[in-house]
């Protein structure tokens, strides 16, 4: 299914907390031969911790669902370096958050907050920001997973058998 990533060196999965990113990874990590990073390995969301891994990693893909907000700027400074953003149902989004009992959707919004109105979720703000101009500036470097399309993998778990995952559970 991502076969057609395998030219990238470096891939960063992005996209707003509990859209997929972690399962993406995994995927893309298995299609690919890319060792795969998760967002622990760095901080979750630390940019010099993220940047240094990508200064000295090749093969890698990276789940960084914080990190979305840099993905063009740190893409810019690297062409080895593919985006992917994960694309799922905000109603989706929430009730997966509301489901593990997410409780980071205040310091997500705090490092989006300058972007748009704060009438919007961290998920909405960050869907805007990557239509409004990350993947424009991103061009052939930046991709979209819609999360449904993932059912097609051969790793897909489908929801029923979801229902007790927790937050980094992936099987």
């Amino acid at each position: 299914m991502f076969e057609h990533l395998k030219k990238w060196p470096r891939i960063l999965v992005v996209g707003p907390q509990r859209s997929g990113t972690r399962i993406c990874t995994t995927m893309i990590s298995e299609d690919t031969g890319h060792w795969f990073v998760g967002e622990e390995e760095f901080g979750v969301d630390s940019l010099n911790r993220l940047w240094k891994i990508l200064q000295i990693s090749s093969n890698v893909v990276i789940q960084a669902p914080a990190m979305s907000i840099y993905s063009n700027l740190l893409a810019a400074d690297d062409e080895g370096l593919a985006v992917v953003m994960m694309i799922r149902d905000l109603e989706d989004i929430k009730a997966s958050e509301e489901r593990i009992r997410w409780q980071w959707e205040i310091p997500e919004y705090i490092r989006l907050q300058t972007l748009h109105s704060e009438s919007l979720s961290a998920a909405e703000l960050k869907y805007g920001t990557w239509k409004a101009y990350q993947k424009e500036c991103l061009g052939e470097q930046g991709f979209e997973v819609e999360f449904n399309s993932l059912e097609q993998h051969g790793l897909w778990i489908a929801k029923p058998g979801r229902l007790r995952f927790g937050p980094r559970q992936t099987a």
